[in-house]
């Protein structure tokens, strides 16, 4: 092993570490505040969490559009 591979393999196992303490104070802090609510909701609320995508009308994209090319500097080009 050369001491590059060493240096990578040090620097690799130093991070789980970090991966690993982070991952111990968060189980940690999410149980003791589990522990302390009233009412607990079920499992499945807190584990299938998906973000909810909002719908947007056409004005409302629009909009978005217009201000996004504005901000970026962009050009307003109308058709006649």
């Amino acid at each position: 092993m050369t001491p590059y591979e060493l240096d990578l393999h040090v620097k690799v196992h130093q991070e789980m570490k970090k991966e690993k303490a982070e991952n111990d104070i968060s189980i940690a802090y999410y149980t003791a505040y589990f522990h302390r609510v009233e009412k607990l909701k079920p499992l499945k609320e807190y584990l299938d969490k998906k973000p909810v995508k909002k719908k947007m009308t056409d004005k409302q994209m629009y909009e978005q559009v217009k201000m996004l090319n504005a901000a970026f500097g962009g050009e307003v080009i109308e058709s006649s």
